[in-house]
């Protein structure tokens, strides 16, 4: 619970820098802009790297013209920048009585591209180590967390094979939902690459070869009436096996965390 809080407190220090350094941005773009005079039924929109001259035809917006400040970099790509983008949108006979709106917008732009690439760049500068830092905690917060849930699912892993191994056997998990809608949840067994056993009730391994490539296994399958089938002893692939008890686990976790949603009519969860 203590790693999740900090995780959390983690994310939002970085999503504060992240809208900071987009704030900073939109702030540069509407300054440069500051003198545009949008006729009527225009307006100006500002994203973090571009901003648009637009007309409003109904419900819809038309671009007339666009500024994209666009990542650059030098010819040994050992230096970022910025360089600007343009698009200038002729169009129709709606869009023509815009153009001398347009052409102003394409003149700040042009006018302005320089100091605005030079700005980006500043910002960049001040918020890039920040971000890093910030990111840095955030990455180590999740890559434990993902650690502890590695062994968590490990565990799990090793003890299904365990009972698999014992006397007892295993018992896989049927779970349906409540809902009533949809089949019963359950992971078929491959036996050969031909021959699958669906909703295996009780799963033995009773042999393993040598290298550890193959097992034996003794399985059986609940009928109709409630009595079980329990087939031949079959010699497997381990990996056949291994990708069993992997989406077993998976099962299991999806049933565990939703759990109110699930009637368990087979198995305990471990």
């Amino acid at each position: 619970m203590k790693l999740e809080l900090e995780l959390k407190e983690a994310q939002n220090a970085y999503g504060l820098l992240y809208g900071q350094k987009e704030t900073a941005r939109k702030t540069v773009l509407s300054n440069a802009f500051d003198g545009f005079d949008a006729p009527e039924n225009t307006r100006l929109t500002i994203l973090e790297t571009s901003i648009e001259f637009q007309h409003f035809d109904g419900r819809y917006a038309n671009t007339l013209a666009r500024l994209s400040v666009d990542t650059a970099y030098s010819e040994d790509y050992t230096q970022k920048g910025y360089e600007g983008g343009y698009r200038f949108n002729s169009g129709g006979k709606e869009e023509i009585k815009f153009l001398p709106a347009m052409a102003d917008f394409i003149t700040i732009a042009s006018e302005k591209i320089d100091v605005i690439c030079k700005l980006f760049v500043d910002i960049d500068l001040s918020f890039g180590p920040k971000m890093i830092e910030a990111r840095k905690v955030r990455d180590a917060i999740e890559r434990e967390l993902r650690e502890i849930d590695n062994a968590r699912q490990q565990a799990k892993k090793d003890a299904i094979l365990d009972l698999m191994k014992s006397d007892e056997g295993f018992v896989p998990v049927i779970a349906k939902p409540i809902n009533g809608y949809g089949w019963p949840r359950s992971i078929s067994l491959t036996m050969k690459w031909d021959w699958e056993i669906h909703s295996p009730a009780l799963i033995k391994v009773v042999g393993q070869s040598a290298s550890g490539k193959s097992v034996k296994v003794q399985v059986s399958r609940k009928n109709y009436d409630g009595s079980l089938h329990t087939y031949q002893v079959e010699t497997i692939r381990m990996d056949n096996l291994t990708s069993f008890i992997n989406r077993e686990v998976n099962l299991r976790d999806k049933v565990e965390s939703e759990l109110e949603k699930f009637e368990i009519q087979q198995g305990l969860l471990l």
